[in-house]
């Protein structure tokens, strides 16, 4: 019998107003299965006990966050559909404003 008791790890960075809601700059994950999307990871930092709950999927339903993996900036439409795989970096940041 083979069992399949795989995990992924991934690096997250956060910036910004994000790093200070998170209260730190990064965060090492180690996740059960193979399979998640950029959806899934935002799902798992928002129970963090440090950020308001919800907050950074509030963020992403609002247009309001940038996101990179592998330094590759993902369109905003394409964050469902793409799959993170061991090792992948993942920096969040909130959306530049000024003036």
């Amino acid at each position: 019998m083979i069992v399949n008791d795989s995990s992924m790890r991934l690096y997250v960075r956060f910036y910004a107003r994000i790093k200070e809601e998170m209260g730190r700059e990064a965060v090492n994950l180690n996740v059960k299965g193979n399979a998640m999307n950029i959806i899934d990871l935002l799902r798992i930092l928002s129970k963090d006990k440090k950020m308001r709950k919800g907050t950074l999927i509030d963020y992403y339903l609002q247009g309001k966050l940038l996101i990179a993996v592998n330094e590759e900036i993902i369109r905003r439409n394409e964050e469902g559909k793409l799959i993170l795989k061991d090792g992948d970096i993942i920096d969040i940041m909130p959306l530049p404003s000024g003036g």
